[in-house]
C-alpha cells in the first residue's frame, strides 16, 4: 500500500504538524545503533530525526526521510539513503516552494461549466 506523504522543506514542517511528511536532506553522520540524528534539510534547517529501530550501518549524506512529524522531530517510517554525493539541493527546496504555492496541486478533475 503506498502512503502519501507530504514532500516539504525545514521552514515548512511546523504547517505540517501531525501529518505524514517527506523531507530530504544530509546527514553528517549516523553511527550504527542510532535511534536518533539530525538532517539539514534542503533549506539548510536542522531536523531531528527518530527511528523506531535502531540504525544496522553508518550514514552519511543524502537521505529522504518519511514520517510523523510531532513535537518537533520525525518519527521514521521509511529511511531512503541516497547512493550519490550529488543531489541538486537547491532544485528540491523550489520543488517544495512550488508544491505548496498551488492550491490543490495534484486535482486533475475538470469542473464542467
Amino acid at each position: 500500500m503506498m502512503e502519501n506523504f507530504q514532500i516539504v522543506n525545514g521552514n515548512q514542517l511546523p504547517n505540517h504538524t501531525d501529518k505524514k511528511v517527506s523531507l530530504t536532506g544530509y546527514v553528517s553522520g549516523a553511527s550504527v545503533n542510532s535511534l536518533t540524528f539530525e538532517v539539514r534539510a534542503t533549506d539548510n534547517v536542522m531536523v531531528k530525526v527518530n527511528l523506531k529501530r535502531p540504525l544496522d550501518r553508518p550514514i552519511e549524506g543524502y537521505v529522504e526521510v518519511q514520517g510523523l512529524y510531532q513535537n518537533k522531530c520525525i518519527t521514521v517510517t521509511n529511511l531512503i539513503v541516497f547512493d550519490t554525493q550529488e543531489f541538486d539541493a537547491e532544485g528540491h527546496n523550489t520543488l517544495c516552494s512550488l508544491l505548496h504555492s498551488v492550491p490543490n496541486i495534484w486535482n486533475t478533475q475538470t469542473s464542467v461549466q
